[in-house]
C-alpha cells in the first residue's frame, strides 16, 4: 500500500472516531439538559430559564440551543428520538426538524425518514403535515 493511502485512511479513521464521539456527546447533552430542567438547576445557577442557561451559561448559539431544548423535550414524549441520535442515525440538527410533527403513534416513520432524507426532502415531508413549518 501507498503510503499516502495509509496517510489518508488513518485521517479518516480519526474523522470517523470523532463523529461517532460527537453523535454520543450530542445524545448525552440532551440527557444533561433534560436532568437540569427537571431539577430547575438553571435557577439555583442564577439563570432565569432553560434558554438563559444553554445560551450564556453554556455558551451556546440561539439556534443550537433551540435544538437541543426542542429535541430534549420531545425526547421526553418520544425517547427513541435520543436512542437514534446515541446511535449515532442522525444528528440533533436533523432532529430538530421532525419535533414538530413526530409522536408516539408516529415516531417509526419518522425516525425513518429522518435517517433516510436529506434535510431538504424531510423539512418538505414536515410541511406536508404542518404547513406552520414553512
Amino acid at each position: 500500500m501507498k503510503p499516502d493511502n495509509i496517510f489518508l485512511r488513518k485521517l479518516h479513521t480519526n474523522a470517523v472516531e470523532k463523529t461517532a464521539k460527537y453523535l454520543t456527546a450530542e445524545a448525552e447533552l440532551i440527557e444533561a439538559l433534560d436532568a437540569v430542567e427537571k431539577y430547575k438547576a438553571f435557577l439555583r445557577l442564577g439563570c432565569g430559564s432553560l434558554w438563559t442557561y444553554c445560551t450564556e451559561a453554556l455558551k451556546l448559539s440561539e439556534s443550537v440551543a433551540a435544538g437541543f431544548i426542542g429535541v430534549m423535550r420531545k425526547s421526553r414524549e418520544v425517547p427513541e428520538l435520543k436512542e437514534a441520535i446515541r446511535a449515532g442515525e442522525f444528528s440533533v440538527s436533523k432532529a430538530r426538524k421532525i419535533v414538530s410533527v413526530i409522536t408516539p403513534e408516529n415516531k417509526q416513520t419518522w425516525i425513518e425518514l429522518c435517517k433516510t432524507l436529506p434535510c431538504k426532502k424531510l423539512e418538505k415531508e414536515v410541511v406536508l403535515v404542518n404547513p406552520k413549518e414553512a
